[in-house]
C-alpha cells in the first residue's frame, strides 16, 4: 500500500503535468543533488547525438529536449536565448545553378552559423534552410550580436555562381525558470518575430 506521502507527490506530479500540457508554466526548484542529475543527463544526450545530413549542425529532434534543459536552467542571472534562421536566397541558386550548388550552398550556411555560435549556444537544422540555435546564459542584446555576426558573414562568404545569400531571424530571450513559454511556443515566437 503507497504511503500517503507518496500518493500526495504523484497527486502533485499529475497536476504539474496536466498545467504543462494545458501550455501553462509552472514552477519547480532543483536542489544540488537535482542539479547534478540534470548535468549527468544532459552529458548522457549528448554521447551519440545524431547531426543533420551533411554532419554539420544537430538534428531537428535535438531541439525540444535541448530546449527544455536550458528552460530548466534558466534564471535572473542566466537567461535563454532563443534564435530561429531562415536563409534567403537557396531557390535562385537551385534554379539558376543546379541543387549540388545549393547543398554547397547550404553547407556554407551552416558552417558559418556553427563557427560563430559554437561556445555560445548549440545549432540544429529544423528543416530546409532554418536553423535554430539554443544560446543559455546569453542576453537579448549578446544573442543579437552573435546573430547579426552570422548575417554579415553569411553575406560575405563565396556562395555558388557569386550569388548571396542573406539571413532573416527572429531572438526570444528569458529570464525566468522553465521560461514563460513552454518550449514549442517559445520557438514559435522567435519564429514569428
Amino acid at each position: 500500500m503507497p504511503s500517503s506521502f507518496a500518493s500526495c507527490n504523484r497527486t502533485h506530479l499529475h497536476q504539474d503535468y496536466d498545467l504543462l500540457l494545458s501550455g501553462q508554466p509552472i514552477t519547480f526548484r532543483i536542489n544540488h543533488k537535482g542539479l547534478v542529475r540534470l548535468s549527468e543527463l544532459q552529458q548522457a544526450i549528448q554521447t551519440g547525438r545524431d547531426r543533420e545530413p551533411f554532419g554539420i549542425l544537430l538534428g531537428q529532434r535535438h531541439v525540444l529536449p535541448d530546449l527544455a534543459f536550458a528552460l530548466a536552467q534558466t534564471s535572473p542571472t542566466e537567461p535563454l536565448s532563443l534564435a530561429y534562421l531562415d536563409a534567403n536566397g537557396f531557390k535562385v541558386i537551385n534554379d539558376s545553378i543546379n541543387h549540388a550548388a545549393g547543398d554547397e550552398a547550404l553547407k556554407g550556411y551552416m558552417s558559418v552559423v556553427l563557427m560563430l555560435t559554437q561556445g555560445r549556444g548549440e545549432a540544429y537544422r529544423a528543416g530546409g534552410d532554418e536553423v535554430v540555435v539554443i544560446m543559455p546564459n546569453t542576453t537579448a542584446e549578446l544573442a543579437r550580436q552573435t546573430i547579426r555576426a552570422v548575417a554579415v558573414q553569411l553575406h560575405k562568404e563565396e556562395m555558388p555562381g557569386d550569388l548571396k545569400l542573406s539571413l532573416s531571424c527572429g531572438i526570444a530571450t528569458t529570464t525566468e525558470l522553465n521560461g514563460p513559454l513552454p518550449s514549442q511556443r517559445q520557438m514559435t515566437a522567435a519564429d514569428s518575430s
